[in-house]
């Protein structure tokens, strides 16, 4: 297994971080700190290095860009481990382009793969649909190149039939079923894609359930779509059959755009039936559960970054969670305001910051 580590790190200009040298443990590091000094900030500046995006959303240049700053750039320095290997990376971001340079040599940006999680997330995971979907998507495009690719052109096709409908011209009848015959062949490709990796994470679901929080829920997630075991040819039919529809409400009104997943506790609707712990247990676990799939498919272990846990559990499930964190191939990045949670913990490294600086 290659496992991706950070072993030191250094950002200028990145919001209220200090320029300083950060080295980090190749297990866990728990940054301790009170809320406003530079916590977060840390775990996005590591994210937009090797993501190239920030994990806020509708983040931008400009918010990031520290307000003492005399020159419009972020800079980034870091050395990592890759395929075994140490590697230095460093570069210059501004608001239009970034230019790298790994190992001395000009390059683009080296990423790594990377899982941000915020236990803030579990209510909007089960309770805003759009929410939810993109954050699956992207689970499944990290598992499944074939699915990201074809969801991105999924997403390309349809923008595009959308525009024609919502066209001042009469719609290209003809053109308009091009499209169909292109978003049936996509859909099907798409659910059965879905199917077929819901069906490899399931078994996982229980299993780290049980890991993180010793309780034993059978956890596990549900495709939710009008096109299972349908073929390309009958999704075609269906897609026609709306076609004036469509032409009224200017928009596409069916496709696998319009799917959405489901999770069940013990074969109750986790959404319905599941008390607000349990459902950040189950989001946690959903997202532990694809990085262990990620291991055993990709061989390369994800670095996971945690956002202010010890706020959401209590002792005894942080005290399991770390134990958890502690037994997977990943190295780990968390934040807390509570130093004491971790004192006496040999699994973790702590560092402190104080006003942006890390002592």
């Amino acid at each position: 297994m290659n496992k991706n580590i950070i072993n030191q790190f250094k950002v200028e200009n990145f919001r209220n971080i200090q320029p300083a040298l950060i080295n980090f443990s190749e297990k866990i590091n728990v940054i301790i700190g009170n809320n406003g000094n530079g916590k977060t900030n840390l775990l996005e500046a590591i994210h937009y290095l090797f993501r190239g995006k920030s994990f806020r959303k509708k983040n931008t240049f400009p918010q990031m860009l520290s307000s003492d700053c005399v020159k419009s750039e972020i800079i980034f320095n870091a050395s990592f481990q890759k395929d075994k290997k140490d590697q230095y990376l460093s570069g210059v971001q501004n608001y239009k382009n970034g230019n790298f340079f790994l190992n001395n040599k000009k390059s683009p940006r080296c990423k790594l793969p990377m899982v941000f999680i915020s236990p803030h997330d579990a209510f909007l995971f089960f309770n805003d649909s759009s929410f939810r979907k993109d954050k699956v998507h992207f689970l499944f495009s990290s598992l499944s190149k074939d699915y990201k690719e074809s969801l991105s052109l999924y997403t390309k096709t349809l923008k595009q039939k959308n525009s024609l409908l919502k066209g001042t011209i009469k719609a290209d009848l003809k053109l308009l079923e091009i499209y169909n015959q292109d978003l049936a062949r996509l859909t099907c490709f798409l659910t059965k894609k879905k199917q077929e990796i819901i069906s490899t994470v399931n078994p996982y679901l229980k299993n780290v359930f049980g890991k993180i929080f010793s309780e034993s829920f059978n956890l596990k997630i549900q495709l939710k779509t009008n096109f299972n075991q349908l073929t390309e040819n009958e999704i075609f039919k269906i897609f026609n059959k709306n076609t004036q529809k469509e032409l009224i409400l200017k928009t596409t009104i069916n496709g696998q755009h319009k799917d959405d997943y489901v999770f069940y506790l013990d074969d109750f609707l986790a959404q319905e039936y599941a008390s607000l712990g349990q459902l950040k247990m189950s989001y946690f676990s959903v997202l532990f559960a694809f990085i262990e799939v990620f291991y055993c498919k990709i061989n390369e272990s994800p670095i996971v970054l945690i956002d202010d846990v010890s706020g959401e559990l209590d002792h005894i499930r942080l005290k399991q969670l770390l134990a958890f964190l502690g037994s997977i191939n990943s190295q780990v990045f968390l934040t807390s305001a509570n130093t004491e949670l971790f004192l006496n913990n040999k699994e973790v490294k702590i560092l402190k910051v104080s006003d942006g600086m890390f002592l």
